[in-house]
């Protein structure tokens, strides 16, 4: 999204509503403070269960624009403010969420295997963002910003 690497993460979790997370070391809600290579930040949240739906979006915030992708009218965004419109009906799930986006990605998938082409996430793409996983699940577990670079998969 904004063409900089992420450089160190310090994700923390807590289990507020499903306990068996825990015993499997999860966790069913989540921050990560994200440092680009830039020196900007980027923040990421989650958790796996919202009363009003499955929600997913990205908002970019700059000096010169904001965006937001992933709202649509059954986004489960529900303000407070007086005259406000409330959300449709969210999505149940993530399949449903997404069966669109998924149908197109094996589509482009089937295609690439077919025709031998080059696949559209590179292996080192691939790569950057496992070591940034890895990085928060570190970070999570010690309660520490963990630098990529220090995982040793570059």
């Amino acid at each position: 999204m904004t063409g900089e690497e992420i450089v160190e993460v310090y994700a923390d979790g807590a289990v507020l509503e499903a306990e068996w997370f825990a015993h499997h070391d999860d966790v069913d809600v989540a921050a990560a403070v994200l440092r680009l290579s830039g020196g900007g930040l980027g923040i990421v949240s989650g958790a796996r269960h919202d009363a009003l739906g499955y929600d997913v979006r990205l908002e970019l915030f700059g000096a010169g624009d904001s965006i937001v992708v992933g709202v649509d009218a059954r986004s489960p965004i529900r303000s407070v403010e007086p005259g406000v419109t409330e959300p449709g009906v969210g999505y149940r799930n993530f399949v449903e969420r997404f069966e669109q986006a998924y149908r197109e990605e094996l589509a482009v998938f089937v295609e690439t295997v077919q025709s031998g082409g080059e696949s559209p996430c590179s292996l080192e793409d691939a790569r950057a963002a496992l070591a940034v996983a890895l990085a928060a699940d570190r970070s999570r577990k010690e309660r520490r910003p963990v630098r990529v670079e220090d995982l040793g998969l570059a």
